[in-house]
């Protein structure tokens, strides 16, 4: 069986190195995507991203897989499951500290000013500032060291900043009642300590209250799950998927 996997903001399809690895002992091929490719053409929204994924993944064929999104790939993600409520494309899906989107006006507002800044930061200031500054933000601190160098994605910087005007929280829906409409397993996963994205996930769990879905936390552990805590990561990944 083979798991498409979906890396976050600022993230490299090779964040996964390591899960590739462990997945084949467990009898799983890894498929690492570059997510900066579906933005070098230009503007791409998310549910069209999950259209193509979709249809570049198998497709009508029923061939996708297991979804992996980590963050902003977890977003894109529920996007590639809402795009296939008819085709049977996807056998599952592990969602790690996504957001489901913003409830209100006010909060799209806030968060487009916000995203339009860090927009105009990817475009402009020298790549190892915007570097500092991204990971100096309080929900990622404290694990920067642990993914690798990003400075290889200085050449992709056209693709980062855009994904801040056309991936922003502010421009996706609020997912939750489409999100119903899925009936594949669904498993999320999201760091205790990660206490926005704890909170934010806990709720959209008691209101979907779905057989297929289920959360999962990891403790002693915030945003970045499957790099602070690899072992506890694979363990409710693999654990979820031979339950099935």
């Amino acid at each position: 069986m083979r798991i498409v996997a979906l890396h976050g903001q600022l993230g490299m399809a090779s964040d996964w190195d390591h899960f590739a690895g462990v997945s084949q002992r467990f009898g799983y091929e890894l498929d690492q995507i570059d997510l900066w490719d579906y933005l070098q053409a230009g503007v791409c929204s998310m549910p069209e991203f999950g259209r193509r994924l979709t249809a570049e993944s198998g497709g009508e064929s029923g061939d996708g897989g297991i979804l992996l999104g980590y963050s902003m790939g977890g977003r894109l993600a529920m996007h590639a499951l809402l795009s296939d409520l008819e085709i049977g494309c996807w056998k599952a899906a592990v969602i790690v500290s996504a957001h489901f989107g913003l409830s209100s006006i006010e909060g799209e507002s806030a968060r487009r000013e916000v995203d339009d800044a860090w927009e105009e930061r990817a475009k402009s200031l020298p790549w190892s500032t915007f570097l500092s500054e991204w990971n100096k933000q309080p929900i990622l601190s404290a694990s920067s060291e642990q993914l690798s160098d990003r400075s290889m994605l200085e050449g992709r910087r056209v693709e980062v900043a855009r994904s801040f005007k056309c991936w922003s929280v502010s421009e996706q829906e609020f997912l939750l009642e489409k999100m119903k409409q899925v009936n594949v397993p669904v498993l999320f996963i999201v760091g205790e300590d990660d206490k926005k994205f704890y909170d934010h996930n806990k709720e959209m769990m008691d209101s979907l209250q779905l057989e297929n879905v289920r959360m999962v936390s990891i403790p002693s552990t915030g945003h970045r799950v499957p790099w602070e805590a690899a072992d506890s990561f694979t363990e409710a990944v693999f654990g979820w998927l031979a339950s099935l």
